[in-house]
């Protein structure tokens, strides 16, 4: 049981190590005697600039509607009862994006 259980942790571990997205290293570094001399200078790449869009996002528009409803008393009167209800619109607008 303690080899199985050690087993199962031993390929979750290396599976999520194998199949990394991304390996991080660091420059290359040779070390002489007094001193330290970088053999790859790390690369700075200038960020692209910005570039303004308009996307358009449904968004919901609640509006309220008065609705008469009809009800009957106790001796068979009739009432009118007006009852607000929530009415749900969805509307395209526009958002300005940076990308």
């Amino acid at each position: 049981m303690k080899k199985l259980l050690l087993a199962f942790v031993i390929s979750i571990l290396s599976h999520n190590f194998c199949f990394a997205n991304q390996l991080i290293e660091g420059p290359l570094t040779i070390q002489n005697s007094p001193r330290i001399v970088i053999a790859e200078p790390p690369i700075v790449i200038a960020p692209k600039p910005l570039v303004r869009t308009i996307e358009w996002v449904l968004t919901p528009q609640v509006n309220t509607v008065v609705v008469p409803e009809i009800r009957r008393g106790l001796f068979g009167r009739q009432y009118i009862v007006n009852k607000n209800e929530l009415v749900t619109i969805w509307v395209y607008v526009p958002v300005e994006v940076w990308k």
